[in-house]
């Protein structure tokens, strides 16, 4: 099991078992609830969202190469992928915003035909 340690303005979520399958979540205190952020420097392997995607709490969103190992990068919270900035293939860097998952209230509104975002 590999474990990074961060700047304090930075929030790691850990799972509470041991399944090494599961990764951190995160998010940086600087910026709104559900920003994304890169954990530090890296490759992006793969994207695996979409703009307008709706995901789970702890849903895998990206994998990242960085030192020569494989990181994946886990929802922080359950909603809808919005503004996504980077592509496959594209060098990131620690701490810029990667993209954004707003809440979405699931009640649907039959005048749009589309679920109301909070």
């Amino acid at each position: 099991m590999h474990h990074h340690h961060f700047m304090e303005s930075k929030k790691i979520h850990l799972p509470s078992d041991d399944d090494s399958s599961h990764g951190p979540c995160f998010e940086m205190d600087s910026h709104p609830p559900g920003t994304v952020v890169a954990p530090m420097d890296g490759l992006l392997l793969k994207v695996l969202v979409k703009d307008g995607m709706r995901v789970a709490e702890g849903q895998p969103v990206l994998v990242l190469e960085a030192m020569k190992m494989e990181h994946v990068v886990k929802a922080p919270r359950s909603g809808c992928v919005h503004q996504l900035k980077i592509n496959t293939g594209q060098q990131v860097f620690d701490n810029i915003v990667l993209f954004f998952i707003k809440v979405v209230d699931m009640r649907f509104d039959s005048g749009t035909e589309k679920f109301r975002s909070l």
